[in-house]
């Protein structure tokens, strides 16, 4: 398949590069492509509503490329938290019982170098409960 290249100002983008235009019409350029894009954004939002904003730990794992994307991923979870607090892993989690939730909370840490390690997972009391 033949990739279409297409540029302004010095840039050149491949065809199947998402634009997104904000609500002043100004366009944004996602190097990821179609349907693996929307896939990854929706998936983000949903990890930050269930699981809490996007925070500096993360953003120090990920190259300043993404910092924007997932921002703007943080935010639109935290919109949807407002209007559906019940989108929180510990609001619709507590019937999995608190080591569930600890743990679960703990693996599922924006930040990867606060997560849980696998010592702290398998040590988890959760293992013990009948």
């Amino acid at each position: 398949m033949a990739s279409t290249i297409v540029g302004t100002s010095g840039r050149q983008y491949v065809r199947g590069a998402v634009i997104h235009r904000n609500e002043a019409g100004t366009p944004t350029i996602f190097k990821a492509a179609g349907a693996w894009y929307g896939a990854a954004r929706r998936n983000s939002v949903r990890h930050f509503a269930y699981f809490g904003p996007v925070n500096e730990g993360l953003l120090k794992q990920v190259d300043s490329d993404e910092h924007i994307t997932l921002k703007k991923a943080s935010a639109t979870a935290e919109l949807a938290v407002n209007d559906q607090p019940e989108l929180r892993f510990e609001v619709w989690g507590k019937d999995l019982g608190e080591a569930a939730l600890e743990m679960i909370s703990g693996m599922t840490k924006p930040d990867p170098t606060a997560r849980l390690t696998i010592d702290q997972v398998l040590g988890s009391p959760w293992w013990q409960e009948p």
